[in-house]
């Protein structure tokens, strides 16, 4: 279902992993249309904050993730990477 944001989240999580964590156009696309359909996609914020990263737009990466830690559960195991970072 090409309308499915769940869908272009696995999508772009996959692609991205194939290319070694690069963000391709392709992978790009479907994360910008995840988020924009679902923006508690957490798949979505967390790939959008690499990229953002990868790409020297640290205040946007920090905007994501900043975003993805407050939706999350205490306990999600992404927390303390994220908490780490120095925002």
């Amino acid at each position: 279902d090409p309308e499915n944001p769940d869908i272009a989240s696995e999508f772009a999580e996959a692609s991205i992993h194939a290319a070694n964590g690069v963000v391709g156009n392709e992978a790009r696309a479907a994360l910008v249309f995840a988020n924009h359909r679902n923006p508690r996609d957490g798949k979505a914020l967390f790939y959008l904050g690499h990229d953002a990263m990868t790409q020297g737009r640290h205040a946007e990466a920090i905007q994501h993730w900043m975003n993805l830690i407050a939706l999350s559960p205490r306990d999600a195991p992404w927390i303390p990477d994220l908490s780490a970072l120095d925002f």
